[in-house]
């Protein structure tokens, strides 16, 4: 039951973008996710060393 409510909840959120990638995971499988996961964790772990005090360039 609550499957089916996300599921139609997400159609009505997202509908094309929705679609496309239940679609493509569908069809393609589970091929996309570690590179995305990889991309995600690098970017906040960049994210986070730009913000620490020893992470910001100084100029002058």
């Amino acid at each position: 039951m609550g499957e089916v409510r996300l599921s139609a909840f997400a159609r009505r959120e997202w509908g094309p973008l929705y679609g496309a990638v239940r679609t493509a995971l569908v069809t393609d499988g589970w091929r996309a996710i570690p590179l995305t996961l990889t991309a995600v964790c690098l970017t906040a772990l960049l994210q986070m060393a730009q913000h620490q005090p020893w992470g910001t360039a100084r100029s002058g």
